[in-house]
């Protein structure tokens, strides 16, 4: 359900004295999936405001305090956006949300540890591999037999 709210807020650049006016996203999560799904302009701003403080509560829990915690809030929404055609129960969006800030923290955790095993590695020895998965020493990219 969307319902107009205006808010006390200082008038408009143009001068025309109109206080600012927004729209509210009250109600259900089926009927923020929807507006999310039809691409209505104040949409992604309520699914950011209802959901940002959850889901960055969440990955303080499972990272802990660290400084990529924006940037991993920030993969948290972009993959739930890209994904959100996939959700079958628009009713349950704050499970699925509560779902994606996991895997998205486990992936962040994954990357750490792939990264602490990369510093074993001299730095000598990783220029001196080929890189043959790419095919750059092969004709047109393509790969040995």
């Amino acid at each position: 359900m969307l319902k107009r709210v205006t808010r006390a807020t200082t008038p408009s650049p143009s001068g025309s004295g109109r206080e600012g006016c927004a729209i509210a996203f009250i109600g259900d999560d089926a009927s923020l999936v929807a507006a999310l799904r039809s691409g209505h302009p104040a949409a992604l701003a309520a699914f950011h405001d209802r959901y940002a403080t959850h889901m960055l509560r969440i990955l303080v829990r499972i990272l802990g305090r660290d400084n990529d915690l924006e940037d991993v809030l920030h993969e948290v929404f972009v993959r739930a956006l890209g994904s959100l055609h996939g959700l079958r129960d628009p009713s349950c969006l704050t499970p699925w949300m509560v779902k994606v800030a996991v895997f998205t923290a486990r992936t962040c955790l994954q990357r750490r540890q792939r990264g602490r095993w990369l510093r074993f590695l001299a730095p000598a020895d990783l220029d001196d591999t080929e890189d043959v998965r790419c095919g750059r020493d092969q004709p047109h990219g393509r790969l040995p037999l």
